[in-house]
């Protein structure tokens, strides 16, 4: 099946979904062009203070149970984990016996009942800015060009607000880390404003760099929307930025989450 064959409408019957509508629509074009049982989407999570690249799970389509929703997959970990490095889509089955991925994501596997997993990377101008993934919980066949068709699909996603942070942030450590290189150490003026920001606002900015929209925060953090909204109007204008992309890039720049 042609990529440019599938609509990204999700259809009424879909079983088990969450997360903003169209990650979910592309999500379920994904797993028509894999004719799989259950898709999700991962943007890239940066934060200056991670040691270690990761993506969270912000979407998932068809899925029996709820944990995979929140899910961190950290480099290296699991399928997801080798693509975020690897930058290359990895088909594996049998899932639980494989010996080319490790299996800290065993238990979720097993919750869903699924014998082979998928994960195509996204990649903006070379760089890895999320990862989108398939399962299946039979031993079916492949449709023929299954993995190309996919790839193709799973560039959609790059255009979503989720994936469009991660790549503006990943642009943005790479420049900051490209100017300490090439100048010296910059970091002493934010090392001056690490007080700058409330905890609470903080964690705001931290959720925001997650990918997750004001009521997720909110949920998580067992806030009201409006005070969610309210902590980043003033986290925004003590950073002088004008929206949450710039609130989360100034706040990683002046070292503060």
């Amino acid at each position: 099946m042609a990529a440019d064959d599938i609509t990204t409408t999700p259809p009424p019957h879909t079983r088990s979904c969450s997360g903003e509508g169209e990650l979910v629509a592309l999500l379920d074009g994904l797993r028509l062009v894999c004719q799989a049982d259950l898709a999700a989407g991962c943007p890239l999570a940066v934060h200056r203070s991670d040691a270690v690249r990761s993506a969270v799970v912000r979407a998932v389509i068809g899925s029996r149970t709820d944990a995979l929703q929140g899910a961190r997959i950290v480099a290296g970990h699991g399928v997801g984990g080798q693509v975020l490095i690897s930058g290359m889509p990895l088909l594996v089955e049998p899932y639980l016996t494989a010996s080319v991925i490790t299996h800290h994501f065993d238990p979720i596997v097993r919750a869903e009942g699924l014998t082979a997993v998928l994960v195509l990377p996204v990649v903006v101008d070379g760089a890895v800015v999320g990862v989108v993934g398939a399962g299946w919980r039979s031993r079916a066949i492949r449709p023929p060009g299954m993995v190309h068709a996919a790839m193709a699909w799973a560039q959609r996603f790059a255009a979503l607000p989720a994936f469009a942070l991660a790549r503006n942030l990943s642009a943005s450590t790479r420049t900051i880390a490209e100017g300490a290189v090439a100048g010296g150490d910059c970091g002493s003026s934010s090392r001056s404003n690490r007080n700058l920001l409330t905890p609470r606002e903080t964690e705001v900015l931290r959720h925001i760099a997650d990918g997750a929209t004001n009521g997720q925060i909110a949920a998580r953090l067992y806030l009201t929307e409006g005070t969610v909204k309210a902590y980043l109007r003033s986290a925004m204008r003590k950073l002088s930025v004008r929206n949450r992309t710039g609130a989360v890039m100034e706040a990683q720049r002046a070292g503060l989450i």
